[in-house]
């Protein structure tokens, strides 16, 4: 039990070390002017590197632990994979969903946001900078040290647990509420894959659809000055939401498949046992009846619970700094920048 806490103790200070770099980061470039040159713009665009890669090798030289018994690198399937781009293209309509809501009450800092513009950037580096550093970063942080981290904890509340830290890590309202839901729907990934290579996989694909709206979008608005009404306002929330509901069905559909597929595939359900019926004939020996004989688990890759407290004083600590900070930035975003 002394270890266990150790192991979620260390997985918080992890979460809390990142929120902390990753707000060192953006207030240098609130408060400062930076000139805009070919290595700032690297700086910027990269800042990821610096905010998760230094905690991810500071995690392993302190810790000393192998990055083979943290990561779950193990091959995924083709059909896997089709899931994986199904679920993908059936969750974008449900993020853009729960951001049209949410932006409503918290607009998205992330379009006026000075340490990032893409104005005239070609896609190909946008797509390397919000798509694949991200995928591969972020889940080795998120899917992999701190869904670590958590694996004493029952599946369900580890996902939460890791959806929870996921939407902390991007520091502002408008995002946290479909980070957390997709942090929460890529454990169950990882979980029926075994693979983080599987998450890395939806999370490339997610952003990647997200730059590409981006980039196509862009020479629209350079040649079309964005107007927003209270009535383009409803008509937008009112579309999103009728195609969120269509394809939130769809998508519990594939993924229920998706889920029975790789419970046979890792061998979780129990083979049906078949009642062995005695034949009996003149003069055979009475049969021997002796007890059932033991079932496998239907549940042998999930962790064993403990028990553990989810609200933990380390885990509202990590929430007081997200939110204290996500509350300035949208105090700084109205009363400043506006």
């Amino acid at each position: 039990m002394e270890h266990i806490t150790s192991k979620i103790k260390r997985t918080y200070l992890f979460v809390i070390g990142i929120l902390l770099l990753g707000i060192s980061v953006q207030l240098i470039f609130y408060f400062f002017h930076i000139p805009k040159n070919h290595l700032t713009t690297l700086l910027v665009d990269f800042r990821e590197v610096t905010v998760l890669g230094i905690p991810l090798l500071l995690f392993f030289l302190i810790t000393k632990e192998k990055p083979r018994d943290v990561f779950l690198f193990h091959k995924i399937s083709f059909r896997n994979i089709i899931y994986v781009v199904l679920l993908v293209l059936l969750f974008v309509p449900l993020s853009i969903a729960i951001s049209t809501v949410t932006r409503i009450i918290f607009p998205n800092p992330i379009l006026q946001s000075p340490a990032r513009t893409y104005t005239s950037t070609a896609f190909w580096f946008m797509l390397i900078a919000i798509a694949l550093q991200p995928a591969l970063l972020e889940e080795l942080a998120f899917r992999g040290i701190v869904h670590d981290g958590f694996s004493d904890y029952p599946l369900k509340k580890q996902a939460l647990l890791v959806g929870l830290c996921f939407g902390f890590f991007h520091l502002n309202f408008n995002q946290f509420f479909y980070t957390v839901v997709l942090g929460f729907l890529v454990v169950f990934i990882l979980y029926y894959t075994q693979s983080i290579i599987a998450t890395m996989l939806f999370h490339f694909l997610y952003n990647g659809i997200a730059t590409l709206a981006s980039f196509l979008s862009r020479a629209h608005l350079a040649s079309n000055a964005p107007t927003t009404t209270s009535t383009t306002q409803i008509a937008s929330l009112t579309s999103a939401l009728v195609l969120a509901v269509f394809a939130g069905a769809l998508f519990w559909w594939i993924y229920q498949s998706f889920v029975k597929y790789n419970r046979k595939r890792l061998g979780m359900n129990p083979p049906v046992s078949v009642p062995v019926v005695p034949i009996y004939y003149p003069g055979a020996p009475a049969p021997i009846v002796g007890p059932p004989a033991p079932q496998p688990s239907t549940n042998f890759l999930e962790p064993t619970p403990k028990k553990q407290r989810l609200f933990t004083p380390l885990l509202i600590v990590t929430m007081a700094i997200a939110i204290g900070f996500a509350t300035f930035v949208q105090i700084y975003d109205t009363l400043i920048i506006r």
